[in-house]
């Protein structure tokens, strides 16, 4: 983030890609983080509120939103899956992503069952 507390933003070449799966309180702290370094680049975020998310994604100059995450682990342009939502959810998600050749970034826990684990 610039000074004046505009984000600065460089085109996507040479960067790795994030989605971010979920935007909230949480999640808006770490995507503030991210968009601060050079080689990231904020790719797509995906949230359950169409008209928040919007808001959200153009606030944070993200070029791509969905309510649908399973667009998101799937799409070959995306690097990295930052996993921003409630622990139940982690699952789920998480283990999709990894099953699409997705890196991960995933809070503590990773699973609230041990099933996942044995995927």
């Amino acid at each position: 983030m610039a000074p004046n507390g505009k984000v600065v933003r460089s085109p996507l070449a040479g960067k790795v890609r994030v989605a971010a799966i979920g935007y909230g309180a949480f999640g808006a702290f770490v995507l503030n983080a991210l968009c601060g370094l050079p080689e990231v680049s904020l790719y797509a975020v995906a949230g359950r509120s169409p008209d928040r998310l919007k808001v959200f994604a153009e606030r944070m100059g993200i070029p791509r939103w969905t309510t649908d995450w399973q667009t998101l682990v799937s799409d070959p342009k995306v690097d990295i899956v930052c996993v921003l939502t409630p622990p139940h959810t982690h699952a789920e998600i998480a283990v999709a992503a990894a099953q699409n050749g997705k890196h991960l970034f995933l809070e503590k826990p990773p699973f609230t069952q041990p099933a996942p684990l044995c995927q």
